[in-house]
């Protein structure tokens, strides 16, 4: 039997991100929030898996202070050890440039300094407490590759997502219930 793994709506994932969203840069754990509400974008703007993106480097990101319009997912740090690139939405590219703005990106290394585990307890928590569901970093690949199937076909959420075959890709086929209303009304 396969779990279920969540698909987040419009409304769950914005809240989500509020949960992390920094207030101000007076704010209590302003460069800890601004780094799990960018790592949770890119997740959801990019479907990267959780250890690619804790992999990732400042340069991964960033080319002479300024966001990259696409990120290179290298071979050392991709799962399959394929070469990717995922160009940067205008959303991430501005959640980007204002990270930028906090840290000097040719100080650091690595941009998100937390483990895989830290990661899942700080979604898994922001999930409840904003949405009363359990939300993974798988959750939020899953969620950029079911939007993303709904947008354009599988071979190119295939080369995205970093799949070595189309049927892994194909998980994320499942309709939902606009897409079975739509079925019957056109029928």
């Amino acid at each position: 039997m396969s779990r279920v793994i969540h698909v987040l709506t419009t409304e769950q994932r914005h809240a989500l991100l509020a949960e992390f969203f920094p207030t101000s840069p007076t704010c209590k754990g302003f460069r800890r929030k601004l780094l799990l509400y960018t790592g949770s974008l890119v997740m959801l703007e990019t479907g990267l898996r959780i250890g690619e993106l804790v992999k990732l480097r400042f340069r991964d990101l960033f080319c002479n202070s300024q966001p990259v319009k696409s990120i290179i997912v290298s071979a050392e740090i991709a799962k399959n050890h394929k070469i990717r690139e995922i160009p940067v939405s205008t959303i991430l590219y501005d959640a980007l440039f204002e990270l930028g703005r906090y840290f000097d990106t040719s100080s650091f290394d690595f941009v998100f300094p937390w483990s895989i585990r830290s990661f899942q307890r700080s979604i898994r928590a922001a999930g409840l407490k904003c949405c009363s569901i359990v939300v993974t970093p798988h959750t939020l690949r899953h969620t950029f590759a079911t939007r993303l199937m709904r947008a354009t076909n599988a071979r190119v959420v295939q080369q995205l997502l970093g799949h070595s075959n189309i049927s892994t890709t194909q998980i994320y086929t499942h309709p939902n219930d606009l897409d079975l209303r739509k079925a019957i009304d056109s029928a």
